[in-house]
């Protein structure tokens, strides 16, 4: 009988949201008789609740991609992606509710309409979750299901693809779900954290209950409590997560910021106790166990944990007390910085904390799926392209689809892995180019941060099928669209392809914060000319040893002039001095690229031509001028 009342049950759910979705665009929406039965549903059924958030993102998604077709085609150049060229190859979304009709390429230059949608959308998806959750004093999630079912995906992984994604990586964190009815946080992301003991890794979207006390090494950790509060952890600290309105901070600091809604959530230190009144705020807390507060925005309320001097307490606000500390001696300004971000204090925003209400975070791909009449460009016949590597280089990358076999054919089996939600090959009627050398039709575009999703943005690895070990030039062509001062990108070198590392204590160049950049560590920063906004350059860069065959130094050339037999003086040179606490490395086997936690979704940046060689001339020069192309193979 509960069965037969379940099924009802779901089938009912089903036929109302239904009603709903089909209503949104053009009907008058809902009767009142059927709101207040879909209310009933959603109380009564915590498995409806997840569903009904995810089924509203996903109908916003599409909403957002339908109103790309009334954009104007780009003039100047027009893009088409690998997949609308290849059907075949377009993998499903998990949360698809798209028509067979709505496969085809996104297009990133209609994305300015998303900005004139976001606030509208922000304010829907508010009142959504408001309605579920806002007498809810803590999140409900099941995230088990989930942590099964990637398990399941990864076991059925190959073990080159397993060990591709999980490099010098830790495969569980040791450590379980919370239930959904005691659980005080979640974590957000993380960047470069390292974790004590068995949890050296933990995943995004894992759970903790109240009482998990959780000890960061190294790096940041952003939470989001279920009151509906966050907050970034720096380590090394302590935390003691005492429930989903407070945290008890022992040892290292935080910055929190509350959102309406939220307001009352605490953080405990030894002695002190700090009360949210609305606002942004750092604590921190030293060896001795005294405590500093300051006020970013807001009000806080500061008051002694023990009882007797509890009438002591007062109130900081950023004009007229925005500072406090325990111990006279230290009054600092408390920065918890994010890598190669331009902001101080770097909290979880506020699209993360909505999104990590809905009980599902990282968010779920939405997919890269636009309309049907989608304007296109007949791409020439794929097979014909020749490639723009030389045949000499020790490897390169045109990102011609199907070139793994060409890469077959001369031995080269590296493995390119793409973030497919951010990152696609595109076909262009123009190549980028740099005087005589040029890309091909082909190339790899990029977008920008998506602030709902996890601060570090690494967008594509490739493992080299043999790691370097000796010195190497190597270059790319790249465009820049929608630059801005506090936007970064960086083409790194590493050995592994951690997604939750920023890569930024190895090699690195690109642009940062307005600036060519090439940098053996974040500390360093050395820098060239500005670039433009829509400028095609070449980068070229090379990495040297020293005496220990370590890889210690870097340089950068900026669009050089490139001639047989000359190599020009370069324009940055960066070099680390030895460290015999922490050796150099000998090698690198992964190459990525990352964007910057403060670009913008509108962002876009184009990447063609990546090759490796042992001489500035094989990766600066045309192909042609330096021996016959490498083909791919021709179309029978």
């Amino acid at each position: 009988m509960s069965d037969r009342f379940e099924l009802s049950a779901q089938a009912e759910f089903e036929t109302l949201l239904r009603s709903l979705l089909d209503q949104r665009m053009s009907g008058p929406g809902l009767s009142a008789e059927d709101e207040r039965r879909l209310d009933v549903l959603l109380n009564t059924h915590p498995e409806f609740r997840s569903q009904y958030v995810e089924q509203i993102w996903t109908d916003t998604v599409l909403q957002w991609s339908l109103t790309e077709q009334t954009l104007p085609v780009e003039e100047s150049e027009n893009g088409v992606t690998a997949e609308s060229l290849f059907p075949s190859a377009v993998s499903c979304s998990d949360a698809s509710v798209l028509s067979d009709g709505l496969i085809g390429a996104r297009r990133r230059q209609a994305w300015i309409s998303r900005n004139t949608l976001l606030p509208v959308i922000l304010l829907v998806l508010a009142g959504i979750i408001f309605w579920q959750y806002g007498s809810r004093p803590a999140l409900e999630k099941s995230e088990s299901p989930k942590v099964a079912e990637r398990d399941a995906n990864q076991r059925g992984q190959s073990e080159d693809e397993r060990n591709f994604a999980e490099t010098n990586a830790e495969e569980g964190d040791g450590a379980e779900d919370a239930p959904a009815s005691g659980m005080a946080a979640i974590l957000l992301d993380s960047e470069d954290a390292i974790w004590e003991g068995a949890e050296s890794r933990i995943a995004y979207g894992r759970s903790f209950s109240p009482g998990r006390k959780l000890v960061l090494k190294s790096g940041l950790a952003r939470l989001a409590f279920s009151c509906g509060a966050g907050v970034t952890l720096e380590g090394p600290a302590v935390l003691e997560l005492c429930s989903g309105w407070q945290a008890c901070l022992h040892r290292g600091k935080l910055a929190a910021i509350v959102p309406e809604g939220a307001e009352g959530f605490t953080v405990l230190t030894p002695q002190k106790r700090i009360i949210d009144l609305g606002t942004k705020f750092g604590a921190a807390v030293d060896e001795t166990g005294n405590a500093r507060v300051q006020v970013f925005e807001g009000e806080v309320k500061v008051e002694s944990r023990e009882a007797a001097a509890v009438a002591d307490s007062f109130l900081m606000t950023p004009a007229s007390l925005p500072r406090y500390s325990e111990s006279s001696s230290s009054s600092s300004e408390i920065c918890v910085r994010g890598v190669d971000s331009s902001e101080s204090v770097s909290v979880p925003t506020l699209e993360q904390l909505m999104v990590a209400r809905s009980g599902v975070y990282p968010p779920r791909p939405g997919g890269r799926n636009a309309v049907e009449n989608q304007p296109q460009v007949k791409a020439p016949p794929l097979f014909s392209q020749e490639s723009s590597i030389p045949g000499r280089a020790m490897y390169g990358e045109d990102f011609t689809p199907l070139a793994d076999l060409r890469a077959a054919a001369s031995s080269r089996k590296s493995v390119l892995k793409l973030n497919e939600e951010f990152a696609n090959i595109v076909y262009r009627d123009s190549p980028l180019g740099w005087q005589e050398t040029e890309g091909g039709h082909f190339m790899l575009e990029l977008t920008g941060r998506n602030p709902a999703y996890p601060s570090i943005a690494n967008r594509m690895y490739l493992r080299l099928a043999e790691p370097i070990q000796e010195e190497v030039f190597f270059s790319f062509l790249a465009r820049y669209d929608g630059l801005d001062e506090t936007d970064f990108f960086g083409v790194w070198f590493d050995n592994n392809s951690r997604d939750d590392f920023s890569h930024s204590t190895t090699p690195n160049l690109g642009i940062r914060f307005g600036h060519y950049f090439a940098r053996m560590h974040a500390d360093q920063e050395p820098y060239h000319s500005c670039p433009e906004d829509g400028a095609v350059f070449l980068m070229v860069g090379r990495l040297l040893k020293n005496e220990l065959d370590e890889f210690n130094a870097i340089e950068m050339w900026l669009n050089p002039q490139a001639e047989v037999g000359y190599t020009p003086p370069p324009d940055v040179h960066a070099e680390l001095t030895p460290n015999t606490n922490k050796p150099l490395k000998k090698s690198f086997s992964v190459i990525g690229l990352r964007i910057g936690k403060d670009t913008e979704p509108t962002d876009r940046l184009l990447l063609d031509r990546l090759v490796i060689g042992k001489t500035f001339q094989e990766v600066t020069l045309p192909a042609s001028l330096l021996s016959s192309p490498v083909d791919t193979p021709s179309e029978q």
